[in-house]
């Protein structure tokens, strides 16, 4: 075997390993959804059942009315959507991106509603829409998050 042909094998071996192996190793550098973290804002928000509750537990980014204001990952704070009608929605999210609770995004809603997302989480994103139902459809849409319903454990 030729000193050319060896490496045409190193080559297609190597672009083999980075095609097959890299995508695993991505996924396991970057959060796709934390039941632990889920639960942790799953029971703080829940006992909160007016707007009032929330903005006076919590310290909230109101990004009503202001297009482009992505959500924030940082500390305790919520990212507040409210809307005409009265109803508003706050998320509480995880970074995909370098953080092992990554992928995971809460929301707590006029409603009384807490539902989790697991998917990928990027921090540019936006919580938006005019009404509750269209700022949930756009929290799934994004990445093609999957609602998850937590067990007792």
């Amino acid at each position: 075997m030729n000193r050319t042909t060896k490496w045409i094998i190193i080559g297609v071996a190597l672009l083999v390993v980075i095609f097959l192996v890299f995508p695993y190793v991505g996924r396991l550098l970057m959060g796709t959804g934390s039941r632990r973290y889920a639960r942790e804002w799953t029971q703080r928000l829940a006992p909160c059942r007016t707007l009032a509750d929330i903005t006076n537990q919590f310290d909230c980014l109101d990004v009503t009315g202001k297009d482009g204001v992505g959500w924030d990952h940082v500390g305790n704070r919520l990212t507040l959507l409210t809307f005409t009608n009265g109803d508003w929605i706050v998320l509480r999210s995880a970074n995909s991106h370098g953080d092992v609770f990554g992928g995971t995004v809460v929301t707590h809603d006029s409603t009384g509603a807490t539902r989790v997302f697991f998917g990928h989480v990027c921090g540019s994103e936006t919580l938006r829409g005019v009404t509750l139902e269209q700022a949930y459809s756009n929290v799934i849409a994004n990445f093609d998050r999957k609602e998850v319903i937590l067990d007792g454990k």
